[in-house]
């Protein structure tokens, strides 16, 4: 033998759905004959509904004159609620159901460059594109656009990349860094032609990793 299951509280006092659609329609219309319209069923249907809910709420939700209709001081702190939550169940069924969804846009970047230029531009991004889920990867590796995995990536370089289409987007500027005392030490640093008389410090990228600007291509820029 099985017995019953006993709702627990929070459910046992939840309003049956169609009970909540008919006293919002009907708050926000004062007007129960169109409250109906709206939903396509008859005034009885709703007025059921309503007195439905007030058993629910254990007090009266509407002032009754004749054929007019008022909110009750529980039923005006009532129907905001409803209000807004069907508002936010409506803007969910528009986002699951609608053709273009939410699309996610993969974008792969050095990290200097999503520190400094791409993630303060993400927030104002999103705002105006709420559909478009970034995500972001802030790596120094070549990025396999083809894949499918990566949709668009930024690089530093010429833009002759083979296979793909290329744009340029902004120049970056290169500085050459070094220890303080160095700049008045006895081999001082005034010029590019004083760097002959310093060691340099190189780095080699590995082979699945673009070329980063080095002493070379700085040197010949000047």
């Amino acid at each position: 033998m099985t017995r019953r299951k006993t709702p627990s509280a929070p459910e046992s006092r939840m309003p049956p759905l169609n009970a909540l659609k008919a006293f919002e329609a009907a708050a926000r219309r004062l007007n129960i004959t169109r409250a109906a319209e709206e939903l396509s069923v008859t005034p009885g249907a709703i007025s059921q509904q309503i007195r439905i809910l007030e058993e629910h709420a254990g007090a009266p939700l509407f002032h009754r004159e004749g054929r007019q209709i008022a909110l009750t001081e529980l039923g005006a702190e009532l129907y905001p609620l409803l209000r807004d939550g069907f508002d936010y169940l409506k803007r969910a069924g528009d986002l699951l159901y609608r053709p273009e969804r939410r699309h996610a846009l993969s974008i792969s970047v050095p990290p200097s460059f999503a520190t400094k230029w791409l993630a303060p531009r993400l927030a104002r991004f999103s705002a105006a594109h709420p559909e478009i889920e970034v995500w972001m990867s802030a790596d120094m590796r070549l990025a396999d656009v083809s894949g499918g995995r990566v949709d668009v990536a930024v690089r530093y370089g010429r833009g002759d990349y083979s296979g793909v289409r290329s744009e340029y987007l902004l120049n970056a500027d290169v500085t050459p860094v070094c220890a303080p005392g160095l700049m008045a030490g006895p081999k001082p640093l005034r010029k590019a032609a004083d760097l002959a008389q310093h060691v340099l410090i190189h780095l080699r990228p590995s082979e699945l990793e673009e070329p980063r600007p080095d002493w070379s291509a700085w040197l010949k820029a000047r």
